[in-house]
């Protein structure tokens, strides 16, 4: 397989995973009362496909997931965040735990997490096309 074809594969599950990711995050923005049911459950796994990878990635275990490019988005928050990274990503494992206890009401601290993996997955969906197109 060539590289244009390894890129635009990775590309084609980044920006898919990020296009349901932000469709749940805007789901879970715009609707304050949320009651659980199966569409709250089916976007709350949307989110989890995305963030288990991260985590597992700072956890130093290998994921299984195909969907992103967890390792590179892992890269990017550690870059963005490296002064602060310890509390950073003790934030971003206690998010997952709340979301996986299907503790839907968010704040705005959780919102800032989920729009940050979303700039860093966007970020990688960028780097991506680039390297399709030829350039670094």
């Amino acid at each position: 397989m060539s590289n244009l074809s390894i890129y635009a594969t990775q590309f084609d599950s980044n920006s898919k995973s990020l296009t349901e990711f932000e469709d749940s995050l805007s789901f879970f923005r715009d609707n304050q009362a949320i009651r659980k049911d199966t569409d709250v459950a089916a976007r709350l796994q949307k989110i989890l496909d995305v963030l288990h990878p991260i985590t597992e990635d700072l956890q130093g275990r290998f994921s299984s997931n195909i969907h992103i490019s967890e390792t590179t988005i892992s890269d990017i928050l550690y870059e963005w965040h490296n002064q602060e990274w310890p509390t950073y990503k003790q934030k971003l494992m206690q998010l997952v735990k709340k979301l996986q206890e299907e503790q839907i009401q968010l704040l705005t601290e959780d919102f800032v997490l989920l729009n940050d993996v979303a700039d860093a997955l966007d970020s990688e969906c960028q780097g991506l096309f680039k390297r399709m197109r030829g350039g670094k």
